[in-house]
């Protein structure tokens, strides 16, 4: 055991590192402040762009997503990218970056190399059945993730699928709701024992269509009944437990038949919060993604899904002019920061929903992001 004088000294050290992570009064934040805090931002290769640095600090950037670019150099370089980007708050004694990634297993994976073990598909561990390998599978996954200074994994994947036409396909645990959610659970804990934040995706559910939201909009002809027995039971038989959950951007027309789920207030807020009770993050799935753009600008989806609940914001690939994929700029970043603030001064989005946000995100880092 740890002797008491030392715990001391490391608390007051986060303390000291970290103060305004651990007040629980957000009122010195500036609006701006907490803005930032309800970004998270990704860019490419292996160093920090002077761009990326700059907008971080001077907006309050609250998180970043690596991709498979970040990751090229391998772990122990990623881990020194890691330890480079939270010196950034660090500096201005602003709380801690959520880093996160996209580490499935099977055929989503971002960070490898010869010390990465190389984890099968979540529908193969469903089809295997044993509870205790997906437990292991995720801790080994979560373990490696910290070491490489990363916080936050988007897994697992909570869908249930109806088939293998389904877009999500072997990407989910199973076709059988029970059995999806006993997989869950088990990877909820592995990434728990190793102090990753886990992200159920996508709510409510993405296994029920052959279409791909970063391409189009699906759409999912379901009553909230339907879901309820199929769809939902991976989400709502862990909802006290999970730390984040991301949104999908799917239509249920039954439901809300004028809003994809991440920007639909009747989802998020009656749906998750309300009928289900969920009190931990939200997270939109990439506002990049052409499915909830639709004709749309960044700008005004950004201020749709923040006003209809998410509390993170996440902007990750999109495809640029050429065809190719790549960030959103930082001039793009600061742009959207500055109209979300704009929409909270205009009373488009309420301060006290915003202040909601931020003190879930806080809780959120206090639990995953100290040392």
């Amino acid at each position: 055991m740890m002797p008491i004088p030392v715990i001391l000294i490391a608390l007051i050290t986060v303390f000291n590192n970290y103060p305004l992570l651990h007040s629980a009064d957000i009122s010195h934040f500036s609006l701006e402040d907490k803005i930032g805090q309800l970004m998270m931002i990704s860019f490419e290769g292996t160093t920090i762009p002077e761009d990326i640095e700059r907008v971080i600090r001077e907006k309050s950037i609250g998180g970043i997503i690596y991709y498979r670019s970040n990751c090229e150099a391998g772990p122990h370089r990623v881990k020194s990218l890691s330890e480079s980007l939270q010196n950034i708050p660090k500096q201005t004694r602003r709380p801690p970056l959520i880093i996160a990634i996209d580490q499935e297993g099977g055929r989503v994976q971002r960070l490898y190399g010869d010390t990465i073990a190389v984890i099968p598909s979540q529908y193969f561990l469903g089809l295997c059945n044993i509870p205790l390998l997906t437990l292991t599978s995720a801790q080994r996954v979560g373990e490696q993730l910290r070491r490489a200074g990363i916080t936050m994994n988007f897994a697992p994947v909570a869908d249930v699928i109806t088939g293998p036409q389904t877009v999500i396909g072997d990407r989910s645990f199973s076709s059988d709701p029970h059995i999806a959610s006993l997989h869950v659970k088990a990877a909820l804990e592995g990434y728990k024992n190793a102090r990753i934040a886990a992200t159920f995706k996508h709510f409510p559910g993405h296994g029920s269509t052959p279409k791909d939201s970063h391409t189009e909009l699906p759409v999912v002809d379901k009553t909230l009944q339907e879901l309820t027995n199929h769809d939902l039971v991976p989400f709502s038989d862990s909802i006290s437990q999970a730390p984040a959950i991301m949104t999908a951007h799917v239509l249920y027309p039954q439901i809300d038949p004028d809003n994809p789920a991440t920007t639909s207030k009747t989802i998020l807020q009656r749906l998750l919060r309300k009928q289900l009770g969920y009190n931990g993050v939200t997270i939109s799935d990439s506002l990049t993604m052409e499915g909830i753009l639709k004709n749309k600008d960044l700008i005004k989806v950004s201020i749709e899904a923040l006003g209809a609940g998410c509390d993170i914001l996440l902007y990750g690939k999109k495809i640029l002019n050429d065809g190719s994929l790549g960030s959103v700029s930082s001039e793009e970043i600061a742009t959207i920061h500055t109209a979300l603030v704009s929409a909270v001064r205009a009373g488009i989005i309420p301060v006290e929903q915003i202040d909601q946000s931020v003190q879930r995100v806080l809780t959120l880092k206090s639990c995953y992001t100290s040392p």
